[in-house]
């Protein structure tokens, strides 16, 4: 019986045994695993995802990059998809071999995600005019600033510096200027949030003449990942109120699913100044000091004593002494790394940029930290905060007045006597352009965190949510402090000033996105709820008069006098809501249309909202069946697209009736202080308005080995914001009101080619062209509005209907007055019949001669006056532009980048010095040899400024050709062989570098630098002498571990 029941009990088993058997033989030879690498690095890869081609079978690789699926019987197709490599297709039997899988990084430009502001989307979904600038376009040259980086690099993208002082400011515009009142810089958005940016939440120096601080100078463009741009309105008007000037999107760095990478990037930068102005030798300053003050000149005879002619003392070369050669450092650790559900990111940044000018630095020190979380299935989180502290010290300042060091190093005489023009300058005795540098005391500290934090929630397949929080805190402290032996403490016996400015922008944005795919088209819907809020505060105290100058600043209340004690302050907060579908019709016909609603407390009661549409639309003419059967393109789209966007960069408030204080007579004779009225309020205050239209194409050949981008557009602000003067009978001076009209139009074209794509050696060329033109069309009933400056010549531009916005305003130099005009009775010239007059002075041999234009009638009456003033510059360039071209050659790599300005004009004004103007100050050496005089009778110069009646008037002997070709940067680097870094077990990567930058500039004009941009936007091609541009040599390596 025992017998029979083990027998029973092992033949059950078999049974059991031979009915699984099949079952799991079914199984192992039905299913397949393996590992998915990174084709490069041999890095394994997580998340990929793994489907079987027909089916809706899929799985993704785990944090070790491993895989396993099943396949139905027989063979299959395996497809492998990853964002940023390519798609790859493999055939496989079921039980076949363990599978190994290499993807390689995505070549197709595309299949390229670009981020379009709310979301993201390929690249060849675009219907907009949008920009792309890689990490690696961004960051070739090494520049220390995003916007400097950024230069030349986008189609219709202008930037000019404002000069070359560490933390200069940057004028960057988007398709051109075209608001009078309002700022034309974009709208920055990093990683989703918002940046208002303004030049005033730095302190810089208060002295006159400055320039305007970078407010983006924190941010290590080590950092970024790319830099999207966002040019017509159908892109722009997703962000209202604020993309009239273009939006800039910046996104920094996130982490990538593998094992732990660490990078170092650290140069060594030599640098030296461009460019230095030939002014005279001290021995040549002597002899113009016995030319126009005899023997007995009091400089002269400090000079030479014995008065032989030779001068007697040391003599000085102040541009050599103030400029020198500086050596910079920066330094850069990243950390990346993750698995399938975490991501992260982190960086330390470290600059020690050192000026041209003795003691002026800067240095930058940067935190980043990145997180991004899989929180299951359906939600996903995120934290990404961006730290800097930014400290600049030294001469900042950069000209304008007479004591800006810029000017005193050009025109202070070149030895170190008194003489009777100190006084005019209000100095009792010489100061020199060293003492006035290393004297002064100027610090700027400014600090900023930038920082998000979001929660996505998938709602269903199609559906999710998203809310992110995030903003921008900063604070900037500026002391400075000018004792009694500079030229800004010598009238006041010393100054100081200290400043603290706040600011605090945050944005919430709650997102709603529906997106729905089937077959070859796509559904994407975006609606979302914004609000924000930026707040800026501001307090400065001055004080003159130090007693006792040993603290300075740090112990300003120890000054006799506080010569100012201010703050300030304003909140802006707006919310808003936005739409904005997309829909692609069979993978041929795009479709976008969007809409915002803005409400904002900027204006008035009657205009609190906005409302901004925007339509486009696509035809991908690559995938219609009469495109199948050529060679020749690989891609082609055509794009048309218009909408509406505003702008509401101006002060707040505007809109209200604001009282200011004022003194009143007491009845015992005294003055009281108290209110009064300002400005009438204009509750019918609104946004300006941006119409555009665009038209382009894509045009993909051979291949994708050429890439074409050419775009029209036209675009319409109307609804300037206009502070229009009132007629003072009715107690105010000037209203805000929404007056006026300026066009710009222009054409964009943008090229990438692969010229040569060997095993060894490849040679890829980017070029870019951008035509911008300008016109003012109305002014709301006035035909000019005068452009003033501070200084000898105060009048210098014009804004006037008809003509582009920018322009120059004066006489045109017709020649200069001769001998040969005039009548000498032995003391006295009078010109003679028939030689044109000029009614603002007594004009004699070696004046400038201006032509006579026009008169009281509209034609020339003989008399040079204002009826003969007219347009004689343009500050807006006929074309910029940039070429960038890279070369490969087994383990090298070598670029240069060209980039370049035609057509622009600039108003050369320190030409007004360099001739003469002040006496006591050193003056050009080309004037000096070849100035107008009797037995020198040329048209080209006039004879001293100063015995110059018409030369301190505007007019086109200031007007320059400031176009120019600059070899931006040049870059030779070594790849060190993947097969020797094997051996040392810590380098995956080793990058030696020698680059470059701003080396070459090809250009006519004769002052420091042809890329001038003065803070004042209505006319910003003037140079009143800048800080000179820096060259530099860099040595540097990039190391991988």
């Amino acid at each position: 019986m025992k017998l029979f029941d083990l027998y029973r009990k092992l033949h059950i088993k078999q049974m059991l045994i031979m009915m699984l058997f099949p079952a799991m033989v079914y199984a192992q030879q039905n299913s397949i695993s393996g590992t998915v690498i990174d084709a490069s690095s041999g890095d394994r890869l997580p998340g990929v995802t793994v489907k079987v081609k027909g089916a809706a079978t899929g799985v993704s690789t785990d944090k070790n990059g491993r895989f396993s699926i099943n396949l139905p019987a027989g063979q299959a197709a395996l497809v492998f998809s990853f964002i940023g490599y390519q798609t790859k297709t493999v055939n496989v039997t079921a039980g076949g071999a363990e599978l190994t899988v290499k993807l390689n990084t995505s070549t197709t430009s595309l299949d390229e995600v670009v981020v379009i502001g709310y979301g993201t989307q390929k690249k060849s979904d675009l219907t907009g005019a949008i920009s792309s600038v890689s990490t690696e376009d961004l960051n070739r040259n090494r520049s220390t600033d995003i916007l400097g980086a950024l230069n030349g690099k986008a189609a219709g993208v202008q930037i000019f510096s404002q000069s070359g002082e560490l933390g200069s400011g940057y004028d960057i515009r988007i398709r051109g200027a075209s608001s009078i009142n309002s700022l034309t810089t974009p709208l920055y958005v990093i990683d989703g949030i918002p940046f208002d940016s303004y030049s005033d939440e730095v302190a810089g120096s208060t002295q006159v003449g400055s320039t305007a601080p970078n407010p983006l100078a924190n941010i290590n463009p080590q950092d970024i990942e790319s830099i999207e741009i966002l040019k017509d309105a159908s892109a722009t008007a997703i962000y209202g109120s604020r993309g009239a000037n273009g939006v800039v999107l910046i996104t920094t760095k996130s982490g990538k699913p593998g094992k732990l990478t660490v990078t170092y990037d650290g140069n060594l930068r030599v640098n030296s100044i461009t460019k230095r102005l030939s002014v005279l030798s001290a021995q040549e300053f002597l002899d113009y000091r016995i030319i126009r003050g005899g023997a007995d000149d009091e400089v002269a005879l400090k000079m030479d004593p014995n008065q032989d002619g030779i001068l007697d003392i040391p003599g000085h070369n102040w541009q050599q002494e103030v400029y020198h050669t500086s050596i910079s450092n920066s330094h850069t650790a990243t950390v990346n790394g993750g698995s399938k559900d975490t991501r992260f990111s982190g960086s330390l940044g470290y600059l020690d940029d050192q000026g041209i000018i003795i003691t002026n630095e800067n240095k930058r020190y940067n935190a980043r930290l990145r997180l991004d979380q899989n929180l299951g299935n359906k939600v996903k989180a995120g934290i990404n905060i961006n730290f800097s502290n930014n400290v600049i010290r030294g001469a900042t300042n950069s000209g304008g007045a007479w004591q800006g060091v810029t000017r005193t190093a050009l025109f202070s005489r070149p030895v170190e006597v008194s003489g009777p023009g100190d006084a005019s300058d209000g100095f009792d005795t010489y100061i020199s352009p060293v003492n006035n540098i290393t004297s002064a005391q100027l610090t700027s500290n400014t600090s900023r965190t930038i920082g998000n934090a979001y929660l996505d929630f998938k709602i269903t397949k199609e559906l999710s949510f998203n809310i992110t929080a995030g903003g921008n805190l900063s604070n900037s402290k500026g002391k400075e402090f000018y004792p009694v032996n500079t030229t800004g403490g010598a009238k006041t016996n010393g100054s100081a000033t200290i400043q603290n400015i706040n600011s605090l922008n945050w944005t919430n944005t709650n997102q709603l996105t529906y997106k729905k795919q089937w077959g070859k088209n796509t559904l994407n819907v975006t609606g979302v709820f914004e609000v924000s809020s930026y707040r800026f505060d501001k307090s400065l105290v001055s004080a003159q008069n130090f007693p006792f100058p040993a603290n300075g600043v740090d112990n300003i209340g120890s000054a006799v006098t506080i010569s100012e004690n201010s703050s300030y302050k304003f909140i802006n907060n707006r919310y808003s809501f936005l739409a904005r579908a997309f829909y692609n019709l069979q993978d041929k016909y795009l479709f976008t249309a969007s809409i915002r609603d803005d409400a904002s407390d900027k204006f008035g009661a009657n205009h609190k909202h906005g409302y901004f549409p925007s339509g486009a639309f696509a035809w991908r003419l690559i995938n219609e069946g009469f495109m199948k059967n050529q060679h020749t393109f690989s891609d082609m789209k055509l794009r048309v697209s218009y909408g509406v966007t505003g702008n509401d960069k101006i002060s707040p408030y505007n809109y209200l009736a604001l009282l200011e204080g004022a003194y009143y007579g007491g009845s015992n004779g005294s003055n009281n202080i108290g209110l009064a009225p300002a400005n009438p309020g204009n509750p019918d205050l609104q946004w300006e308005q941006n119409v555009e239209f665009d038209a382009g194409i894509d045009i993909g050949m051979f291949k994708g080995r050429v890439n074409i981008t050419a775009d029209y557009y036209s675009k319409k602000v109307n609804k300037q914001l206009i502070n229009t003067p009132l007629a003072t009978q009715g107690g105010y001076y000037s209203q805000f009101k929404n007056l006026g009209r300026i066009d710009n139009r222009g054409f964009e074209l943008a090229v990438s080619t692969k010229n040569i794509k060997k095993k060894n050696f490849t040679w890829n060329t980017s070029l870019n062209l951008s035509f911008d033109r300008s016109e003012v069309k109305n002014l709301g009933g006035a035909n000019m509005i005068p452009v003033t400056f501070g200084g000898d010549i105060s009048l210098l531009g014009a804004v006037i209907v008809g003509q582009p916005f920018g322009t120059g305003y004066g006489y045109i130099k017709d020649g200069v007055y001769q001998l040969s005009d005039f009548d000498y009775d032995g003391t006295t010239y009078t010109l003679k019949a028939g030689v044109p007059e000029y009614s603002g002075g007594t004009v004699q041999p070696g004046s400038y001669k201006f032509r006579d234009i026009s008169g009281p009638d509209g034609i020339p009456d003989g008399i040079v006056d204002s009826y003969d003033q007219t347009v004689i510059s343009n500050s807006s360039p006929k074309l910029t532009g940039g070429i960038n071209n890279v070369f490969s050659y087994k383990n090298f790599d070598f670029s240069f980048f060209l980039q370049g300005v035609q057509g622009r004009d600039v108003l050369n004004i320190i030409k007004l010095d360099l001739t003469g103007y002040k006496p006591n100050r050193n003056l050009g050496t080309d004037f000096f040899y070849n100035r107008w005089t009797p037995d020198n009778p040329t048209d080209t110069y006039g004879t001293w400024s100063d015995a110059n009646a018409t030369a301190n008037t505007n007019n086109t002997f200031y007007v320059e050709d400031a176009s120019y070709l600059r070899l931006k940067n040049i870059t030779l680097a070594y790849n060190l062989p993947k097969r020797l870094l094997q051996h040392t077990k810590t380098f995956s990567g080793l990058r030696i570098y020698i680059a470059g930058n701003d080396l070459v500039t090809w250009t006519k004009y004769s002052g420091y630098d042809p890329e001038v941009s003065h803070r004042n936007q209505l006319l910003s091609g003037v140079d009143q002498l800048v800080y000179p541009r820096t060259k530099n040599i860099m040595l540097g390596i990039t190391a991988n571990f």
